[in-house]
């Protein structure tokens, strides 16, 4: 390698260098993987709420069943889940596509004609679960109900 080359990595090097110092000082995590990781240095408060966003089903005849989100239930992962939230919450129609992904992945299983999006809250006491979950119906969406829409 030349001097030239050299240089060229030396300057790359300096510039990303001086990118992690700043972002250790004025960034955010939204900045990685130039911020601080503040996310891994820090802990959570000692009391408070713990909150998780999980699925409901309901197939004919049945009552609410938990279901985790992940590639073998509906299709995608949590993350993926969790980044849909907010069309779900304005749309929950869209839920609709989510038992159909799930028909299709299971078309030896009953068919989901209910889910729901809970919040599902447990309050922390001294970094404790009490045992105390509160849940919160996030978006609902009913087979029968969009039926009954699709045929009016």
């Amino acid at each position: 390698m030349g001097a030239t080359g050299r240089r060229g990595r030396l300057v790359v090097a300096a510039v990303v260098f001086g990118l992690l110092v700043v972002g250790a000082f004025v960034g955010s995590d939204d900045h990685f993987p130039l911020g601080p990781f503040r996310m891994y240095a820090t802990s959570s408060q000692a009391t408070g709420q713990v909150a998780v966003v999980a699925l409901q089903m309901k197939t004919e005849g049945s009552d609410w069943t938990l279901v985790r989100p992940s590639p073998e239930s509906v299709g995608m992962n949590v993350a993926e889940f969790e980044g849909q939230l907010p069309r779900f919450e304005d749309d929950p129609d869209l839920l609709g596509a989510v038992a159909a992904s799930r028909a299709s992945l299971h078309p030896d299983e009953p068919a989901w004609t209910d889910l729901r999006i809970i919040r599902q809250s447990t309050l922390v006491v001294d970094k404790v679960p009490t045992g105390e979950v509160v849940e919160t119906v996030l978006a609902e969406w009913s087979a029968d109900a969009a039926l009954d829409e699709g045929g009016s």
